[in-house]
């Protein structure tokens, strides 16, 4: 359980740290960063295995590579469930 939430709040420390760098991800505050990060779990636990049962296909054409694809849709989908998440 410990180690559980020592990879959320690093997650969530690494959200932080990837919208104070000019690549269009924007988030206010660490409670935002929080919640981003606790979505961002529950999405790649549950919907990235379906991802990747649905495109083997392509991941096995392209040598790996549409997992760039994969993550993101993971993404834009986390941008679109938490309001405070924003993609420029």
């Amino acid at each position: 359980m410990l180690g559980l939430i020592i990879i959320w709040l690093v997650t969530a420390i690494s959200f932080l740290i990837i919208s104070r760098l000019p690549i269009g991800v924007e988030i206010d505050n660490f409670g935002k960063a929080l919640i981003t990060a606790a979505v961002f779990g529950i999405l790649n636990a549950l919907l990235f295995p379906v991802l990747i049962l649905f495109t083997l296909l392509f991941i096995i054409l392209t040598l790996g590579l549409f997992f760039f694809i994969l993550n993101s849709i993971i993404f834009s989908l986390l941008a679109a469930i938490v309001p405070k998440f924003n993609l420029r």
